[in-house]
């Protein structure tokens, strides 16, 4: 995870994996920023004249100033923007000219990057942002992602011999607990066995 101080004192926490595109300084009326690829939160400092707009690869979100999660993994064929405080508008890329869906805090749109369907729903800060504050944050990812992302926090290595076991998926949040507790949940939640080699291998069968 990586944090960002924008020009206009707002701030960016990106997820690993993520690619984000920013100026060095602001010009013109609107504060204008892309998410090409990954997962993003935003705390954005508040200027009515000066909206900040976030440009992903199917939608955009305006806002003058709020939080908010953006996550546009293009694998995963959808696009999710999640309100924590605030309100945020959405427009779609191929319809410019249909007027904004408005979320409020607690809010948040899924958008089916292939039927280009959108729904509407309620959500948790708490599920929102968790994954920014050092905390472990999974919605059904890939088991490989998963294990990705333990090594880099922990520093390991885990080897896994049965490779269908990569692409099952789960939605979990890890704190911060010891790998071998982590992976302990992990093994009876997904039904695997695994041996910690030493203090930086883990071997799953």
């Amino acid at each position: 995870m990586i944090q960002i101080l924008l020009a206009d004192g707002s701030k960016v926490w990106l997820n690993a994996g993520s690619i984000f595109k920013y100026p060095k300084n602001f010009n013109g009326k609107v504060r204008e920023v892309e998410l090409i690829e990954g997962r993003a939160f935003f705390d954005i400092k508040h200027m009515t004249d000066h909206p900040f707009l976030v440009k992903t690869h199917n939608l955009n979100v305006t806002v003058p100033g709020t939080s908010f999660d953006v996550r546009s993994y293009q694998r995963e064929g959808k696009t999710k923007v999640s309100v924590v405080t605030g309100k945020v508008g959405i427009t779609l890329l191929n319809e410019p000219k249909k007027p904004a869906i408005m979320l409020l805090a607690k809010e948040e749109i899924v958008l089916n990057t292939t039927t280009k369907h959108i729904a509407k729903a309620q959500t948790k800060e708490a599920i929102v942002n968790l994954w920014c504050k050092d905390v472990l944050v999974f919605d059904r990812e890939d088991l490989s992602n998963v294990f990705k992302a333990i090594e880099k926090k922990y520093n390991t290595k885990i080897t896994v011999t049965d490779k269908d076991l990569l692409k099952e998926r789960i939605s979990i949040t890890l704190g911060n607990q010891r790998p071998d507790t982590i992976m302990e949940i992990l093994s009876f939640t997904k039904h695997f066995n695994y041996k910690m080699a030493n203090d930086s291998t883990v071997v799953v069968k």
